[in-house]
């Protein structure tokens, strides 16, 4: 079985990583460490190393956009527990929107990915925030009434859900 090592905060030095004792480079901890360049900095020196890189708590289209553009392999996340038949063509639609960039299924990317992380955020589509129709007004007071057929985005947590977070 292959063996992860679970990188986090505080896990800032690529030198100083066991590379020879692990296969897959887990990218875990909070969101701002795990999506930021350290974490970046970390998954492009395990590709270059031969190893593969996951991604925890991957629950929305920009989230996987970005563990697609820092090179991982996989991805985890909550985001089909919770109403399956709606999310899952959505995710499907994330997997065909991401597809020509460094790929979770093995796609490419167009162009060379760089040898140092980037300064500037992966090439998304439109990801601004969707409103049902007639509450176009609402969006502009920034006020968003909590509905039942509201199409917000997957990764805003909602009361009514059974493990609402405040972060």
């Amino acid at each position: 079985m292959p063996a992860a090592y679970a990188a986090q905060d505080g896990c800032d030095t690529p030198g100083l990583l066991p590379w020879d004792d692990f296969d897959v480079l887990f990218l875990a901890g909070s969101t701002e460490w795990k999506l930021g360049p350290v974490a970046e900095r970390l998954a492009r020196e395990a590709k270059a190393r031969g190893k593969g890189v996951h991604m925890g708590r991957v629950n929305s289209r920009i989230r996987l956009g970005i563990a697609e553009w820092f090179g991982c392999d996989s991805a985890d996340g909550t985001y089909l527990a919770f109403g399956p038949d709606k999310n899952l063509p959505k995710l499907l639609t994330w997997l065909d929107e991401l597809d020509g960039r460094p790929s979770l299924i093995g796609g490419t990317h167009p162009f060379a990915a760089p040898d140092a992380p980037s300064t500037t955020p992966p090439p998304r589509a439109d990801l601004r925030r969707r409103v049902p129709p007639g509450h176009e007004a609402a969006l502009r007071s920034k006020k968003y009434p909590p509905t039942a057929t509201s199409d917000v985005a997957p990764a805003l947590p909602t009361p009514r859900g059974p493990r609402a977070r405040t972060r």
